[in-house]
């Protein structure tokens, strides 16, 4: 509701690859890299006039930032416990996003 036509087309998209990812328990492709950097860039610390869109950026940054955390600890770390943790932050944030805005959003 009121979020703007391309950044919910964009931020949905964003989404998709990053909940794929996480479904695969996987790295991101170079191209989904590419695609999630520019959406960042193209979105990330603009000014809205919707409060909502300005939480719809915030809050994939935020499931970005704490996938590629836990894919680097998946790797790193040998404590499953740190592992599943940081595995459960994106599941929490993701869970957030779709009762937040909109199930479509996440499918």
């Amino acid at each position: 509701e009121g979020i703007d036509k391309d950044l919910w087309r964009d931020s949905a998209k964003v989404v998709k690859i990053i909940k794929d990812a996480f479904d695969k328990d996987n790295n991101f492709s170079v191209k989904d890299e590419e695609v999630i950097e520019e959406y960042f860039k193209t979105y990330k610390g603009r000014l809205y006039d919707n409060i909502d869109e300005n939480i719809l950026v915030n809050d994939i940054y935020q499931v970005h930032d704490k996938y590629t955390t836990y894919i680097f600890s998946k790797k790193t770390f040998s404590n499953k416990q740190i592992v599943d943790n940081d595995k459960q932050k994106v599941v929490d944030l993701l869970d957030k996003l779709r009762n937040t805005f909109d199930e479509n959003l996440i499918k």
